[in-house]
């Protein structure tokens, strides 16, 4: 009798060991369940370009494609067209030249109520446009409405050439333009999740009248052309955010002529 006790324990030791395996078992499989369930519930549809297209071309059917991305990243792409707002865009003109795979914006698009683009210029501003190397665009990165830095190399007064801030956080209007400009990049350059780099030869910039002016004459003597720097949109705007490096006035202020007096 006393030989039976432990081999009946040992039964149910084991039975108790595979119970709670079980147990364990479905506890996992529940739980890897619910964050796939809430993971999928956190997604959202939007929209992509099936092809390049040019400004004034009709968005079709066809031409947009649904993808599926997380939510998180989606609020990080403000304007952006989902899934349930895909009638609103059919039929419009786009604005400016996309590529396929670019996402589909609502700056993309005409609004029904021929608002020009040209308003989009804060009053007292003009928009200028800035003619940059496309191999050094920043790429999808640069979106209308965001700030950037303009740089590049310069002679002043005979000084050794140096890179120099030309002007800082201007707001972009703009990026690319109209014609054969823009161009692909390579597929091996594409960043996961980007929808394909672009590349582009020109940005249109806000800036002041007369201080539209300097910029012109300051960008007539960089080397090749500026660099541009993409700021955070949470950077604080400095006060002199807009108006061209007094550090370069040498280049956009005219020379005086100094006179003598004659006296007789």
């Amino acid at each position: 009798m006393e030989d039976k006790a432990p081999t009946i324990r040992n039964k149910w030791l084991l039975l108790t060991a595979l119970a709670l395996g079980a147990v364990v078992v479905i506890l996992y499989n529940y739980h890897i369940a619910a964050v796939r369930l809430e993971a999928r519930g956190d997604n959202v549809v939007v929209l992509r370009y099936t092809r390049l297209m040019n400004p004034g071309e009709k968005i079709a059917e066809k031409e947009v494609e649904e993808v599926e991305i997380p939510r998180w990243v989606a609020r990080g792409m403000a304007n952006v067209v989902e899934k349930k707002d895909k009638e609103a865009i059919l039929d419009k003109n786009v604005n400016q030249r996309v590529s396929k795979g670019d996402y589909v914006y609502w700056t993309h698009t005409t609004r029904d109520d021929g608002t020009r683009p040209s308003t989009l210029i804060a009053e007292g501003m003009v928009a200028f446009p800035v003619q940059i190397n496309p191999l050094e665009s920043p790429g999808t990165i640069l979106r209308a409405g965001d700030r950037v830095t303009l740089i590049g190399r310069l002679n002043v007064e005979g000084q050794p050439e140096k890179s120099y801030v030309i002007v800082q956080a201007v707001k972009v209007l703009g990026v690319g333009g109209k014609g054969p400009e823009e161009v692909e990049v390579d597929p091996a350059r594409r960043t996961a999740g980007d929808g394909g780099q672009r590349a582009y030869r020109s940005i249109m910039i806000e800036m002041l009248p007369d201080e539209s002016v300097k910029l012109q004459d300051v960008l007539t003597h960089v080397k090749n052309n500026p660099r541009v720097l993409v700021r955070n949109p949470q950077a604080k705007i400095p006060t002199d955010a807009g108006r061209v490096n007094p550090e370069l006035a040498p280049l956009y202020e005219p020379k005086r002529i100094r006179t003598k007096t004659v006296t007789n």
